[in-house]
């Protein structure tokens, strides 16, 4: 009988979702700029991305629509330098804190824009013509009527941890506590920068022949190469 190696390949696939599964969702939001909403299918790998971190894994599902970025080309940031070695995480340093969402700031849903100002926050009073404050979104030209925020799983709150260190640069504790989460994880014993920009990248790899791109904050004085 004759096996078919894409029917295997998928199985392994489907299995590897199982005993290693990732919150895709939460890899496609960041309180500092819009998310790009869901995972994506390119070329035979999944990716998710929110313009700070980025991950992919092999995938045989068929090719998705690929969203606007706010990065290079999504597979150019996977061009490492071959000579990096990749070792254990140390973990997390200092004590986590629970928050506010910063994404949805509390309210457990992702906002949207205001259909009554328009997304400006301000109205013109008909009897006055004067300028006032939306009343429906106070101001803020955003509703929190979306769908349930994926940054803190619509729960409101989040944790936070210290920035971080590693491989002579500073990392985002947010962005940090994201990687840590991925399952079998490693990270590149020292940080890159790709072409045309001076800001360190670290890169590792989970479960999967999982790998990932993190944007850190900048060098340590004295640790740029």
């Amino acid at each position: 009988m004759t096996t078919n190696p894409q029917a295997i390949d998928q199985v392994g696939k489907d299995y590897l979702d199982l005993t290693h599964p990732i919150d895709w969702a939460t890899f496609c939001s960041h309180p500092s700029n819009k998310p790009t909403d869901v995972p994506f299918i390119l070329n035979g790998w999944k990716y998710a991305t929110n313009g700070y971190i980025a991950i992919r894994r092999p995938s045989t599902q068929p090719p998705s629509q690929t969203p606007t970025l706010p990065w290079p080309p999504i597979e150019s940031v996977f061009a490492w330098p071959e000579d990096l070695a990749f070792l254990p995480t140390p973990g997390i340093v200092g004590d986590p804190k629970l928050i506010e969402c910063p994404h949805c700031n509390g309210h457990r849903r992702q906002p949207v824009q205001c259909c009554t100002c328009k997304g400006t926050g301000s109205c013109t009073c008909s009897r006055c013509q004067g300028e006032h404050d939306c009343g429906k979104c106070r101001g803020n030209g955003e509703v929190y009527t979306g769908a349930p925020c994926n940054r803190c799983r619509a729960s409101g709150k989040v944790l936070t941890v210290p920035d971080q260190r590693w491989a002579g640069c500073t990392i985002d504790g947010t962005l940090y506590m994201l990687m840590e989460s991925l399952p079998r994880l490693t990270i590149a014993a020292r940080a890159w920068t790709m072409k045309d920009t001076t800001r360190p990248f670290l890169c590792f790899r989970f479960a999967g022949d999982g790998q990932g791109v993190l944007a850190a904050m900048g060098w340590i004085e004295g640790a740029k190469p």
